[in-house]
C-alpha cells in the first residue's frame, strides 16, 4: 500500500468508529468473499463479519429438508432437477433474507460496524436502505483457477466436480447483469494486491468523498 492510501485508510479506520458502516460482499462460491472479507474486516478494524454459509447452517437447525430443501445443498446445486440453479439461488436468498436483515437491525441498534459476506445475496433482493455499500466479486476466469480458487483457501473439504462450474458461471452472470442495473461495482479476480486495492477504493470512494 502506498503512503496516501495508508492515509486514507487510517481516515476510514478513524470514521468508523463512529459511523458503524454494514458493507456486503457478494458473489458465487470460489470469489474470493471469505478471505477479502478477512481482509477488509482486519484492516479497516470493522466490529463483526457473518457469512451466509453460516446463517444457513442456523436455519438448517430449526427445519428440514422436507421443508426447505434449498437449504441442504451449495448455493448453485439444486436438488431439484427441474430448477435452474438461478431460481435456485434466489430462492435460497429469499429464504435467508429475514435472517439477514435480522442482523443488520441488531448491528444498526447496537451501533456496530457489520461485513456480511456470501453468495446467497442478491442484488435487489436485500433492500439497499439496509447497507452502506454493495460489492460483487468475480470469480476466476479460467476453469482450472476457478476449481482451484473453490477448493483450497477456506474450503479445502469443499466437495466440487468440474461440472459445477456451469451453473456458477450461469449464476455469476445474472449477479453481473443485477450489479449494472443498480450500479453495484463488480471486482475481478486478479492478484491479491492488485484486488484488495480495487475493493478499498470502493470503499474510499463511498465514505471519503
Amino acid at each position: 500500500m502506498n503512503n496516501c492510501l495508508d492515509e486514507e485508510i487510517d481516515r476510514l479506520k478513524l470514521l468508523f468508529k463512529d459511523k458503524k458502516p454494514v458493507i456486503i460482499l457478494g458473489g458465487v462460491a470460489g470469489s474470493g468473499k471469505t478471505t477479502v472479507g478477512n481482509f477488509l474486516v482486519h484492516k479497516l478494524e470493522l466490529d463483526h463479519k457473518i457469512g451466509t454459509g453460516w446463517i444457513r447452517e442456523i436455519l438448517c437447525s430449526t427445519t428440514n429438508k422436507e421443508r426447505d430443501p434449498e437449504l441442504f445443498t451449495y448455493s448453485f446445486r439444486s436438488s431439484n432437477k427441474n430448477t435452474s440453479p438461478i431460481e435456485h439461488f434466489n430462492k435460497l436468498s429469499k429464504i435467508i433474507l429475514p435472517a439477514i436483515e435480522k442482523c443488520i437491525d441488531r448491528a444498526r441498534r447496537e451501533g456496530q460496524s457489520l461485513l456480511i459476506e456470501g453468495p446467497m445475496i442478491t442484488p435487489g433482493i436485500l433492500d439497499p436502505k439496509l447497507y452502506d455499500l454493495f460489492i460483487c466479486l468475480k470469480k476466476p476466469e479460467d476453469n482450472k483457477d476457478y476449481m482451484t480458487a473453490l477448493t483450497t483457501g477456506t474450503h479445502t473439504k469443499r466437495k466440487i466436480n468440474i461440472e459445477d462450474i456451469i451453473p456458477n458461471t450461469q449464476i455469476e452472470n445474472e449477479l453481473v447483469k443485477s450489479c449494472k442495473n443498480l450500479n453495484i461495482s463488480v471486482i475481478p479476480f486478479v492478484n491479491k494486491e492488485e484486488r484488495n486495492k480495487m475493493i478499498l477504493n470502493e470503499v474510499k470512494n463511498k465514505f471519503l468523498k
